[in-house]
């Protein structure tokens, strides 16, 4: 039995899988943001997002924060 074969079992967390790695590539796994006087500038109904699509099986996620600048 090969891959081409109509009767391969597929495997369930490939398939579940497959939405998140789209919504990933079109919206992209980082941002920037502009601090200024050690405030956010997300305007005034600005919110900042982490969306896990990948929830076929659970882990624990990490969110990593660079802050680059002048003091």
């Amino acid at each position: 039995m090969n891959l081409n074969d109509p009767m391969y079992p597929a495997d369930p967390g490939t398939i579940l899988n497959g939405d998140a790695h789209i919504r990933g590539s079109l919206l992209g796994a980082s941002e920037s943001f502009v601090l200024k006087d050690s405030k956010l500038q997300i305007g005034t109904v600005g919110y900042i997002y982490f969306i896990d699509w990948d929830q076929n099986r659970i882990r624990d996620r990490k969110c990593h924060v660079m802050v680059v600048g002048e003091k």
